[in-house]
């Protein structure tokens, strides 16, 4: 990858001010820079067409370290309908 576009990359990922306002207490570390990336997958009932998260998952890194983190049910089974990124 270009060095130019990891860069442009990371600081979008990496700015706070893309995140919710009710996230970024959450995600904020004192003294560290790092960039973040969250998601969720979906799944659609068939017998309501309600569309239900199956698991959420974050990926956070800094020039030398990488955590990844994932929530969901191990068989595959939506979560709660409450439950979001």
């Amino acid at each position: 990858m270009p060095e130019g576009v990891a860069y442009l990359i990371r600081k979008i990922l990496s700015d706070m001010t893309n995140l919710p306002a009710s996230w970024v207490n959450n995600f904020k570390v004192n003294g560290l820079v790092y960039a973040n990336k969250s998601g969720t997958t979906n799944w659609k009932d068939p017998k309501s067409d309600k569309i239900l998260p199956r698991d959420g998952w974050l990926v956070g890194y800094t020039p030398s370290k990488v955590a990844v983190f994932w929530a969901g049910n191990t068989q595959g089974k939506p979560m709660n309908a409450n439950a979001y990124g």
